[in-house]
């Protein structure tokens, strides 16, 4: 188990030994630095796929992807606006 998540570049696991049960912690991967970039825009107000790709000079669809996968990972959440 610890060499499969050292190979595919996550943490080790965690083994913990507690009363009645054994348990194993794992991690899942962290942000890359664009992942990293598009958090930090956005605590600053770039709040849109165009204002992030404006700021980071990439298109919107690649702007969109890193969004994405933010979500996907639990580190920012969708909000739908209706007019």
């Amino acid at each position: 188990m610890v060499e499969l998540c050292t190979k595919n570049g996550l943490r080790e696991p965690d083994f913990v030994e507690e009363e009645n049960f054994f348990k194993v912690v794992l991690y899942r991967k962290s942000l890359n630095e664009m992942e990293k970039l598009v958090l930090q825009f956005i605590k600053e107000g770039a709040n849109t796929s165009s204002k992030i790709a404006k700021k980071l000079k990439i298109n919107e669809r690649t702007a969109r992807k890193y969004l994405s996968s933010l979500v996907s990972k639990r580190k920012i959440g969708r909000k739908v606006e209706y007019y």
